[in-house]
């Protein structure tokens, strides 16, 4: 794809009920009203991608830290400065935690997490 101006970064685990997620963004879609709004539709935390900055995500049984290494930002005179990547490293250090889990119990709870879901949309 051109002009990637965000990264959905998430964590799937078996053993919970909600999938963990995080969307980096650069640093004119972080302060851009527009593109901020368009991203929150998918009910995830925004944050601004910066180099040696460490994202985590956690779930019942894992830990993923996602350290961005590097970035460099695609230059074009007719977009804005710092608009896009032109490339973003991130190294993904996941574990496990310690401990025996049990899958989620969601019987007869699957509308209450729906519901839980599309409330949590709306809190960032």
């Amino acid at each position: 794809p051109r002009n990637v101006t965000a990264f959905e970064v998430w964590l799937f685990d078996k053993n919970d009920i909600r999938t963990r997620t995080k969307i980096l963004m650069s640093d004119h879609a972080f302060f851009d009203e527009g593109i901020k709004a368009k991203l929150a539709t998918k009910g995830a935390e925004q944050i601004l991608a910066q180099e040696n900055e460490t994202i985590v995500l956690e779930t019942v049984s894992l830990i993923l830290n996602a350290e961005i290494t590097a970035i460099e930002y695609g230059e074009d005179a007719s977009l804005p400065p710092k608009s896009y990547f032109d490339r973003l490293s991130i190294k993904f250090h996941v574990w496990s935690k310690e401990g025996d889990f049990e899958p989620p119990d969601i019987e007869g709870r699957v509308e209450e997490i729906r519901q839980s879901d599309v409330d949590d949309a709306f809190d960032y």
